[in-house]
């Protein structure tokens, strides 16, 4: 299933800073990891509606999800929190950034991502707060307009 490779995706993001320089290129730039990451995150496909119950897939199959305790909050699937890590190791690492080189296009991906970091959220997962505090940045600076389109997206003749 193409949602387990996300745990494998998480681990390069934590430790991208001891890839060679051509891996991270090809990782942030040629790929756009954070622009996949997010979509992700924006469409959540490890959750699902079936029969009237929400299933999520956990430990390589689909099992239903528990209810929101008594205060309205439901506990993160492990995968959505995969993909929170990976995106907060991408987007805080000063490096990355670096090499990603926002600009304001680049940043509304991210930037759509802050309707979900709530305190709930950052209640079980609290790096994330990290994440919301450089999200919140990049929505506050001032950034260069975006340059066209990029090599990933353009087909190649061979």
């Amino acid at each position: 299933i193409a949602i387990s490779p996300i745990n494998v995706t998480r681990f390069l993001c934590e430790y991208i800073q001891y890839c060679p320089p051509g891996v991270t290129s090809s990782f942030l730039v040629k790929g756009d990891i954070i622009a996949l990451l997010v979509e992700l995150m924006l469409n959540k496909p490890w959750i699902r509606k079936k029969d009237g119950k929400t299933i999520k897939f956990e430990d390589l199959q689909w099992v239903e999800m528990k209810p929101p305790d008594e205060e309205g909050k439901q506990q993160v699937p492990k995968t959505e929190g995969q993909v929170w890590f990976a995106l907060l190791f991408l987007i805080t690492d000063v490096e990355c950034q670096r090499k990603y080189q926002f600009d304001h296009t680049k940043s509304e991906g991210p930037k759509k991502l802050l309707k979900f970091l709530n305190d709930d959220l950052i209640d079980q997962i609290s790096p994330l707060q990290r994440l919301r505090q450089v999200i919140h940045t990049l929505g506050v600076t001032q950034l260069p307009e975006s340059k066209g389109t990029s090599d990933f997206l353009k087909i190649q003749t061979v």
